[in-house]
């Protein structure tokens, strides 16, 4: 029989096993006026004062869906004054008829949580999820069909957005220690009411059906526990084989054109997409495309949770010629030559402009290029061509005025590539190339003053820019990562 009094250690043991919490972490928690978050909120403090020196804000989210919401807001901010914690709260606006009520709800709050996050720069977000909840979950997954990664239920911590983690400390516990723990602590809490309405799913699976369970097998809630666990284990395992096989055949762009990735990374201040030749596919494990999935994502730094219909969906299209899977943030495409994952970044437009040499432009909130000139004849030949990226690359300065020109791509510029003969369209390049149809028009071609494209970055030079023995001047362009002068 578990003690109220010995929840703490058991919290500190959890958190210890699972590295939940460091040192000097900046800690979110979700708080929401009910017993879990309470007591998660009042542990934290406890973990704060004795063993970890973090800091805790509490962020609290007013659904504006029953009358008592303002009072449960308004004691969650008088209990984060009482420990004097910065507050933050919202309120929602949602339309209590909506068939998708829960799911809006959930969407709404994480949204919330993520921002809030991100100005107060915390690096862990803290939720009250418990043992009951994960049984729950369980129950929820195995009814939809889900697979082993469904199965395994909530994580103990996840990514949730670039330099925050998701945890949920409590996992470990069930709820009546939860009400146990708060009793001896002398505080109160809100039962939120709505919770009592079997119309939705997970409360007609806690109120009906669980019970139910339980009287054929009054441990039915510790096995669904153990088999998450088993799942979680296992899909820990597939996790480390899929980052295996995503080193081996996930890249950026074709291997003839390894910059081409890098630029529209860098422009974009992430990755934009990620592709594997269809060449490749057949050699992936089927069990291995959810874990794949997930770090393929991670790598696009979308932070988002993919449900078995969306698996499901993947596997019908890696079974067809060509077509299109949207999922959340992402899509993913089918081509004639390659799987690509798709960030749905919108960037804005780039506005065409007059670059004068020497000098520095910043070519987006993240990307500056650099032109400085250069005496040709002390260039070595190994200099020049040591730009296997083609994101580095030297002009010929003879024949050119003072000033280059950027722009976006069109379909109807065209360039003779260095060493080529004739010209052909930048578009068709591209594509060659293996950037996505959204990106190719995103493309920032480097001309001359006539708008004639001298450099394609990426993928390399005109012929009319090279530089030659009688070259006297030169013009370095290096693209590099934008930093704002203090």
């Amino acid at each position: 029989m578990n003690r109220p009094q010995d929840l703490l250690a058991r919290l500190m043991n959890f958190i210890a096993q699972k590295q939940l919490l460091a040192c000097h972490d900046r800690v979110l928690v979700a708080v929401s006026g009910g017993a879990d978050s309470i007591a998660l909120l009042l542990l934290l403090i406890q973990i704060q004062k004795q063993y970890l020196s973090m800091e805790l804000a509490v962020a609290s989210v007013d659904h504006g869906l029953r009358p008592e919401s303002q009072a449960e807001t308004q004691m969650v901010s008088d209990l984060a004054q009482e420990f004097s914690l910065e507050f933050f709260t919202t309120q929602l606006h949602l339309c209590a008829e909506d068939s998708h009520l829960e799911e809006m709800a959930r969407k709404a709050r994480y949204a919330f949580l993520v921002q809030t996050a991100q100005a107060w720069k915390a690096s862990k977000i803290a939720v009250a999820h418990h043992a009951d909840d994960q049984a729950e979950t369980f129950m929820q997954h195995l009814l939809e069909g889900a697979g082993i990664y469904g199965l395994s239920g909530m994580l103990p911590k996840r990514p949730i957005a670039a330099g925050i983690e998701l945890i949920r400390p409590l996992l470990f516990c069930r709820k009546t220690e939860i009400y146990d723990y708060l009793r001896a602590q002398g505080r109160t809490w809100y039962e939120d009411q709505s919770n009592q309405n079997p119309k939705y799913t997970r409360n007609c699976l806690r109120l009906q059906v669980l019970p139910q369970l339980q009287q054929y097998c009054p441990h039915v809630v510790p096995h669904f526990l153990a088999t998450a666990s088993h799942c979680q284990e296992i899909v820990e395992y597939l996790t480390l084989q899929a980052k295996a096989v995503c080193s081996q055949y996930v890249q950026a762009s074709f291997p003839k054109y390894p910059g081409i990735g890098k630029f529209y990374a860098l422009l974009a201040g992430q990755p934009l997409w990620k592709m594997i030749l269809n060449s490749a596919l057949p050699l992936i494990p089927k069990v291995l495309w959810p874990a794949l999935s997930r770090q393929i994502l991670e790598s696009l730094q979308i932070h988002t949770v993919l449900r078995a219909k969306h698996y499901q969906g993947l596997e019908q299209l890696l079974q067809q010629p060509t077509g299109t899977l949207q999922l959340p943030d992402c899509m993913v495409q089918k081509t004639a030559r390659c799987l690509y994952w798709l960030s749905q970044l919108q960037m804005p437009e780039f506005e065409p402009r007059i670059f004068p040499i020497p000098g520095m432009i910043q070519l987006s909130p993240f990307l500056q290029l650099k032109a400085v000139e250069k005496n040709a004849t002390a260039l070595t030949l190994a200099t020049i061509k040591d730009t296997h990226d083609h994101l580095r690359v030297f002009l010929n300065a003879d024949t050119l005025s003072q000033a280059l020109f950027i722009k976006t791509c069109t379909k109807q510029d065209t360039i003779q590539m260095l060493g080529s003969q004739g010209h052909r369209n930048i578009i068709q390049a591209l594509s060659e190339a293996g950037v996505p149809k959204e990106w190719r028009t995103k493309m920032l071609l480097v001309c001359d003053p006539k708008g004639q494209p001298l450099w394609i970055p990426g993928i390399g030079i005109s012929d009319s820019s090279r530089i030659h023995a009688q070259t006297r001047m030169a013009i370095e362009l290096a693209l590099e990562p934008y930093v704002p002068i203090p």
